[in-house]
């Protein structure tokens, strides 16, 4: 009996929430009056500061305030990753944590045109891990329908009434993606990007420690839709994702501003055994592209410097994810400083090479180098940049630069200027 009213009270307790949850997305979804009058008067104001005000605006609920604090905070954060998205007044942000797992508008851009590269139909998207729903937003402008897939209520919800500022045939529905695709048709193309947090709230990055677990529904993914593209942590390894994605057809590595985003992988469902492709994209003031099928890079031929000449050159980041080292070197016909040390060397200046480049200046002299200003650059040397930095007494500099490296078998710090 005891049992039976603990189970009773229990499920009170449940409904009573889901109930409060529910009129909380209902409110929240009503940004009206005053209270958007309020947040558009203090859309600029230091979020931290306006917290500790809250006596001062009795006038609003503890909800409305809730709503207001969610917003403003929403708005200044997704101010320069989803600029065009937050001139839209009446948009509603959801919580921190989605805003910063979700896509920018420049990498959900890029997804979308990568789509339009290579599927030649284009009238079904299901998005089985919608989310705040920006990939979905951007991967609607190509496809007839989009199907928007999301577990969790509130974020379904804020989607939703988002998706109705866009000109996109867009369905919703809030349940999970392992329900979603037992009765789900055929599509163009399934995109999923799985979340990667564990049940304690830490980060990972294994496929089959994200939820949903790829490999659980690899074949179920593959025998539902013609064209398959994840979103994968940029911290996987590529050789360990092809060994689970073995169908794989293209590895593009997305990049912006020189920092690693995310790992994309998109496999044609229909033909399961094409030639493995690579692309290397780091977007900046524009996008810079370096693709290449596998075996060119196993094929290519490298030359090794014995000496520094007189440029210096570093891939950006993304081409060295890929690992399209030797590749690189023979496409633009320099020299790598050594097996190990991915630095590039030529006696002209390439000035449209993917990545930065220094103008050598001198061997340095440890002895004159001490208490100099110069930023370090450390690679494949004994030493890190932060150590090297405070053996030397180094302080930053604008242009100047200290490079240890290895050239051949031998570590050299060089003194060189940055040109791009």
């Amino acid at each position: 009996y005891i049992r039976h009213m603990q189970i009773e009270e229990h499920m009170l307790i449940e409904e009573h929430i889901q109930i409060e949850e529910h009129m909380q997305i209902e409110e929240h979804m009503q940004i009206e009056g005053h209270i958007r009058e309020f947040i558009n008067r203090h859309i600029a104001d230091d979020i931290n500061s306006l917290a500790l005000q809250r006596k001062r605006y009795c006038e609003l609920s503890d909800l409305d305030w809730q709503i207001v604090m969610q917003q403003i905070e929403g708005r200044q954060r997704s101010a320069k990753k989803l600029p065009t998205l937050c001139q839209i007044n009446d948009w509603i942000f959801p919580a921190k944590l989605s805003i910063e797992q979700c896509s920018s508008e420049q990498t959900a851009a890029y997804k979308r045109d990568l789509l339009l590269q290579y599927l030649p139909e284009r009238n079904t998207l299901a998005d089985l891990t919608g989310g705040y729903g920006i990939d979905t937003w951007f991967l609607s402008d190509i496809f007839t329908t989009t199907h928007y897939v999301e577990r969790q209520s509130e974020l379904a919800k804020i989607a939703e009434h988002n998706f109705a500022f866009s000109n996109n045939h867009i369905i919703v529905h809030n349940t999970d993606a392992h329900d979603f695709l037992s009765t789900a048709e055929h599509y163009d193309c399934i995109y999923i990007d799985p979340a990667r947090r564990s049940k304690t709230g830490g980060k990972v990055f294994r496929l089959e420690d994200c939820e949903p677990d790829i490999t659980a529904i690899y074949l179920t993914l593959l025998s539902k839709c013609d064209w398959l593209l994840l979103k994968l942590s940029p911290m996987l390894d590529i050789t360990t994702a092809l060994r689970s994605l073995p169908e794989t057809c293209l590895v593009c590595i997305l990049a912006v501003d020189n920092e690693v985003k995310e790992m994309l992988v998109l496999i044609n469902a229909n033909k399961r055994h094409e030639p493995l492709q690579y692309s290397a994209v780091n977007i900046s003031a524009q996008r810079h592209v370096f693709n290449f099928k596998a075996e060119e890079e196993r094929n290519a031929s490298c030359v090794y410097a014995d000496a520094a000449d007189t440029y210096i050159y570093e891939p950006n980041v993304a081409i060295m994810k890929v690992g399209a080292f030797k590749l690189i070197a023979e496409q633009y016909g320099i020299s790598k400083l050594s097996k190990n040390t991915h630095l590039y060397t030529s006696d002209r200046l390439i000035a449209d090479f993917q990545g930065r480049a220094w103008k050598v200046l001198a061997i340095a002299d440890k002895k004159l180098i001490k208490g100099m200003s110069l930023n370090v650059l450390s690679r494949n040397y004994p030493l890190s940049a932060e150590q090297i930095r405070a053996k030397y007494h180094l302080r930053e500099s604008d242009k100047d630069y200290l490079i240890a490296t290895k050239i051949a078998d031998n570590n050299c710090m060089l003194l060189a200027e940055r040109i791009y």
